[in-house]
Order: structure tokens, then C-alpha cells, then sequence
């Protein structure tokens, strides 16, 4: 494919070679179940490009630029190539070799541009493939002249002698190219490689519902998890529903590789490999899968080749799945012992218990949920811990059932010094700090319970609090509102000039709007009943870890 690509860009201003180049790609090397065993194919390769195999019947269908001197022929570039028509093959697997080969229709498929990337119906009787933007012998441009490439359908007449109703798709453009089919099994979807806006990059593999009726649904981009920045091409769908493509945008072994995607499963696309990728261009495969083991066909420009663009065969050769340690699931949720409400962010360190060897360290989710694999038959100790919460554990042991799952509850209480109010707030436990009627001064009693406020913050440097400052219900209501957020800023003030960062502490009054008791205007209460209701509250608003 080298020397395919290269003479494609010397001639990039040409239009057809442009719209050619658009369409070629792959993705990424992971760990693989299959390795696979490569051979050349005698008889089918030339000197110049031969690519995308596609099974028909007994026969191999491929793109070649092999010269045939039953039509005439234009040439395209500096070196008067060969236009790509497709053929047909013939090939022996027993040996690997090649019996016949013939042009492929010259009735209706082939014209004097390009065809390439053909797909068949299961019951051979329709053909998508791939050609240059000429149809009914008008060869047409985009806006700036270049020829793109444009996804055409055919069926085979009652006689099953020629393909005939030819048509171009109704999603293909005048201004970007669309090509390289493939069919779902069931051949109700069409999969293909486009250059359109509004994909992810230079080319991405797209799919089609094909209707009942022979109309097509909406095209829609297969997404993130197979198309890159780069190009995606060269679509093949296997029976059960396994996506092969080509890609450059993910790091492979150079050019194109061939990656493998399960589109039910939707796991992370693999590459097949080193036993089918190599540092040149891999792409256009098809598999058999009616035989086992499993063979194919795909293409290359590698060295040691004929010419330009190959096809080699191959043959799967399963590897022995390794067998993997047993393991069970370890799942639990941390949550508030007073209020039963989950805590997210919470730790649970497991260790081991024979030496207190740390195994792993899980953070809850949202939920307060977490989980955890462990091996099977050990003995365990987890431990939960959040800022400003007592820890708490438990002791366990996996067993040898590894489809068992483990759950664990931890209910983690407040440490000293900190406490709920009647609204479920955690505020640092003081005894009540008060005013007297009508003041905002900063009382010896409350002095010294600030002196406590000043203490904890410095234990928790990371604390953030809120001081409520509160009222009786006597006085008007603003007047009120007034005198709770004067005393809040006195205490406020009072912890600053402690040592405090002002950026710690926030003060708000809140008037006589939240009282503890029932004394409010107009009802008759004692002094004691009102002095309750004159108090500061310092409120937990950030348990930052």
C-alpha cells in the first residue's frame, strides 16, 4: 500500500484519487484470546494494488487494479495506473492457491473509475459497494472540484444472469465521500465509512437501519468508543455482532491496524494483534465463520508483498483462556449512625488480618456505596473512616465460592466535640452560648466556650464553620434581625482575633426565625424560656477532606 499511497499523494489534486485517499484506517493494542497464522495467497496479487476480499458465494470478490483488455480503460496519475474495477476469484483453501480469476460484471458494477469494497446480501441477490461520484454517465465534483467517492446498491435479475436497479443511496453527497460497506448479520443494518460533518475525525464508521420497505433510517456515527481523531474505516461485521475496522488514531504498530469491537458488549475495541498487524497499512478483513477453525482474508501493503496493496489469508488459532485466581466481590455502603444517611467520599481500608498488611483503599460513591474484589479463602479486616467521624470495622473472610458476594455496613458516628442540632446540622458541641437582652457583647461564660470553638478548629485545620446567631421572639422583627447578626459577627470576631482565619468563619443572624421553644410573639414565656432562644450555634458547612 505503499506505493499506492504515495502515488495517490503526488497526484492529490486530482480529484478521484483525493476522495480515495479520504478513506483508509485503525485502533488499539490490547491483550488478545486469538493469534492468528498468515499466508500469502498464490495467484491473486499483481504488481499493483489488490484489497478488501469479500466473500460471494464459493468465490472471493476484491478491488484490483490488474489491467483488462475486454473494456476500455482510462488511467489515472503521472504513471497512467490503472483505475480499481472489482473481480472475482476463485480460491482453493486446502491450498491456498488460487484457481481462476475473472472480471467481476461487466454489466452495470464496473465503469472506466473507480469500484471497490463490495458487500453481499446473505442471499447473494444484492451487492452495496463503492465507486467514484459518476453515475448514470455523469461524473460529478464538490465545490471545489474534487470527486468524491459514493455508495451505490444493485440487485440480481429473476434469471440470476446480471445485476441490475442500480442505485446510489440517498445519504450519500456531492461534497463528502461515503463508502466501505458492511451488513449486519441479519442485513437489516448497513455499516460504512464516511468523511461527513460532524464526526469525531478525518473518517468514521457510521450505521444505517435498512426499513422493510428498502428505505434506510437515520445515519448515526458508532461514537467514541470506535471512532478517533484519525480515520476509521473498513468496516466488517461478523454473526455474532463483532465489528472489525481499520484505524490510525489510536497507537498501534504504524499505518493501519485491524481492531476487533463487540457491539453487545460494548468492551474497549482491541487490536488483533502482531500475528495480523504489522508497521504498514492492515485493513479490509473478512472472516469465514463457517469454518473452524475460523479463516479469512485481509489486506496489506507490508514488505515482502508483490506489489502495492496484498491480500494475505489467515487461519484463528484459539489461545488456552488463562485461568484466573479465584475471587470474590467484596460490596458494602458507609453511612451517618445518628441520621442512617449515606457518606460519600468515606475510606475503607482493607487489610489483611494475619500481619495488617493494607490490600487496598476504596472510596464510597454518592450512595455511600462501595465494592471491591478480593481472593478467595483469607481473612480480612475493613476498616471506615471519614474527617469528623469515629471509624469503624469488621472482620471477614472470603471463602471459595467465587460467584459469592461479600456485603459489609459500617455506621460511622460523630467524634467528640461534634453533635447535631434539631435541623440535622453538625455543629461543634458547646454548651449554649448566650446574650443578654437587647446585647451583642461577648459574655465570661461564652468566652469560654468560644475559647472551645478555637480549639477544634485548630485540631481541624481544614474546618469551615458558620456562626447562627439567634434571638428571643420579643422586639420587632427586623430590629431583631439586626441584634442576632451583630452578636453573630461578635463571635465571629472574637475566634479571628484567636488566630482564626477570617476565611474560615462565616457569620449570619437569623433573628427570631428559628426558635428551639414555642415562644413566640404573643405568647407568655419566663425569662429562663426566653434566654434559650438568645443563643449562638457554630454550624459544619464544608467537611472538606
Amino acid at each position: 500500500m505503499k506505493t499506492y499511497v504515495h502515488n495517490i499523494k503526488k497526484t492529490i489534486k486530482q480529484s478521484i484519487i483525493v476522495a480515495l485517499v479520504l478513506l483508509l484506517g485503525t485502533t488499539q493494542i490490547n491483550a488478545q484470546e486469538t493469534t492468528y497464522s498468515v499466508y500469502s495467497v498464490e495467484g491473486i496479487n499483481t504488481e499493483g494494488a489488490d484489497f478488501s476480499p469479500m466473500y460471494y458465494k464459493d468465490n472471493v470478490v476484491f478491488a484490483s487494479e490488474r489491467p483488462d483488455k475486454r473494456t476500455v480503460r482510462h488511467r489515472w496519475g503521472k504513471d497512467k495506473r490503472t483505475f480499481l474495477d472489482l473481480y472475482i476469484a476463485k480460491v482453493e483453501d486446502s491450498t491456498n492457491l488460487v484457481k481462476e480469476i475473472d472480471y467481476f460484471s461487466i454489466d452495470k458494477l464496473n465503469t472506466t473509475y473507480h469500484e471497490s469494497n463490495a458487500v453481499f446480501t446473505n442471499d447473494h441477490q444484492t451487492i452495496y459497494f463503492t465507486r467514484n461520484n459518476y453515475y448514470k454517465k455523469r461524473y460529478r465534483t464538490d465545490k471545489r472540484g474534487i470527486n468524491k467517492l459514493k455508495l451505490y446498491k444493485a440487485t440480481r435479475n429473476e434469471e440470476d444472469t446480471a445485476w441490475e436497479d442500480l442505485e446510489e443511496l440517498p445519504f450519500n453527497s456531492d461534497e463528502f465521500s461515503t463508502g466501505h460497506p458492511a451488513l449486519s448479520a441479519d442485513n437489516k443494518t448497513l455499516y460504512f465509512t464516511s468523511d461527513r460533518e460532524g464526526g469525531f475525525g478525518k473518517t468514521d464508521i457510521y450505521k444505517v437501519k435498512i426499513n422493510e420497505d428498502g428505505s434506510y433510517g437515520e445515519v448515526m456515527n458508532l461514537g467514541q468508543d470506535i471512532n478517533t481523531t484519525g480515520k476509521e474505516m473498513f468496516p466488517f461485521v461478523t454473526k455474532d455482532n463483532k465489528l472489525y475496522f481499520s484505524s490510525d488514531g489510536r497507537k498501534g504498530l504504524g499505518g493501519l491496524d485491524i481492531y476487533k469491537y463487540n457491539l453487545n458488549s460494548k468492551d474497549k475495541a482491541t487490536s488483533l494483534g502482531t500475528s495480523i498487524n504489522s508497521s504498514a497499512d492492515d485493513f479490509g478483513i473478512v472472516i469465514n465463520e463457517t469454518q473452524n477453525p475460523r479463516r479469512g482474508y485481509f489486506s496489506s501493503n507490508r514488505a515482502g508483498g508483490l506489489g502495492d496493496d496484498d491480500i494475505y489469508g489467515f487461519t484463528e488459532q484459539r489461545i488456552a483462556e488463562e485461568i484466573k485466581p479465584c475471587e470474590q466481590s467484596v460490596t458494602g455502603y458507609v453511612r451517618d449512625k445518628e441520621l442512617k444517611i449515606p457518606l460519600a467520599n468515606a475510606k475503607v481500608t482493607i487489610k489483611q488480618r494475619e500481619d495488617s498488611k493494607t490490600i487496598a483503599t476504596i472510596t464510597t460513591d454518592l450512595q455511600g456505596k462501595f465494592s471491591y474484589k478480593l481472593p478467595c479463602n483469607n481473612n480480612y479486616t475493613a476498616i471506615a473512616s471519614k474527617e469528623y467521624y469515629k471509624p469503624d470495622q469488621d472482620i471477614f473472610s472470603t471463602t471459595d465460592t467465587a460467584k459469592l458476594d461479600l456485603d459489609l455496613a459500617f455506621d460511622l458516628g460523630l467524634v467528640d466535640g461534634l453533635t447535631y442540632n434539631n435541623r440535622n446540622e453538625i455543629i461543634i458541641n458547646i454548651k449554649p452560648i448566650y446574650f443578654a437582652t437587647n446585647k451583642s457583647t461577648i459574655r465570661p461564660d461564652a468566652a469560654r466556650e468560644l475559647d472551645y470553638i478555637v480549639s477544634i478548629m485548630q485540631k481541624y485545620p481544614k474546618m469551615i464553620i458558620k456562626a447562627a446567631s439567634h434571638t428571643d421572639s420579643r422586639g420587632r422583627d427586623s430590629y431583631n434581625e439586626a441584634l442576632s447578626k451583630r452578636r453573630a459577627e461578635s463571635t465571629m470576631n472574637y475566634i479571628t482575633r484567636k488566630g482564626i482565619s477570617s476565611n474560615r468563619i462565616t457569620a449570619q443572624g437569623y433573628g427570631e426565625t428559628q426558635l428551639t421553644n414555642g415562644c413566640i410573639n404573643g405568647v407568655r414565656c419566663s425569662k429562663g424560656e426566653h434566654q434559650l432562644n438568645r443563643r449562638t450555634e457554630f454550624i459544619i458547612i464544608r467537611l472538606k477532606e
